[in-house]
């Protein structure tokens, strides 16, 4: 019996971590970042970038769990390892289930306008896809965001990537203080990836990029 499988190791393997790498998409993996890096003027206090970093090592290995990067070692006595990847179906069948029927907003008695023009901005920014995206992102690292903010002359909604999201909690951890979003972006201008992060406080929004 040849010893195929037994070649099959490390970078030569193309079941290997090294091969077939989960993208998360995270600042970490872009820049080559341990954490992200800190615009706020130690906003986030002295644990923000460890407590940062470790949220995104789980987000990591999450994505590559439910992408089916289920063991550091693909061969095992010379063998490939067989997966099978409950995970993916797990989180597809949830996401089907949870935005099945739609949503809207609804008011209370006098609120209609409110309710109608609440919904017309989910509506205009796309709610059954921001939904459905949000509802993955959730299932796979447990978190979704949304940001809402001003595109050109009208609200719109944004998914965001939950890798590119830290909130600043209150003491009491149920409060959001604030918020960083920071995600690597390419700069026409310089000619490279620059990082973009963008502060948003209760006064103010800061960008710096």
């Amino acid at each position: 019996m040849p010893p195929a499988r037994k070649s099959f190791v490390g970078m030569s393997d193309r079941f290997s971590p090294y091969q077939n790498p989960a993208h998360g998409g995270s600042v970490a993996e872009a820049l080559g970042l341990k954490a992200p890096y800190d615009v706020t003027d130690g906003l986030g206090g002295s644990s923000f970038q460890e407590n940062a970093a470790a949220r995104l090592s789980d987000y990591k290995r999450y994505l590559q769990f439910y992408k089916g990067d289920h063991f550091t070692n693909m061969i095992e006595d010379g063998e490939q390892k067989v997966v099978f990847n409950f995970c993916k179906k797990v989180v597809g069948k949830g996401v089907d289930w949870l935005t099945a029927k739609g949503w809207s907003v609804k008011c209370g008695k006098g609120n209609e306008q409110v309710a109608a023009a609440l919904n017309t901005v989910w509506e205009s920014s796309g709610r059954a896809q921001l939904f459905r995206r949000a509802a993955l992102w959730g299932g796979i690292t447990g978190d979704a965001f949304f940001l809402v903010g001003m595109e050109g002359n009208r609200l719109a909604i944004r998914t965001l990537n939950p890798a590119h999201v830290h909130p600043f909690w209150d003491a009491s951890g149920t409060g959001l203080r604030a918020a960083l979003i920071q995600y690597p972006t390419w700069s026409d201008k310089e000619a490279r990836v620059v990082l973009y992060s963008q502060v948003i406080t209760a006064e103010k929004w800061v960008v710096y990029h």
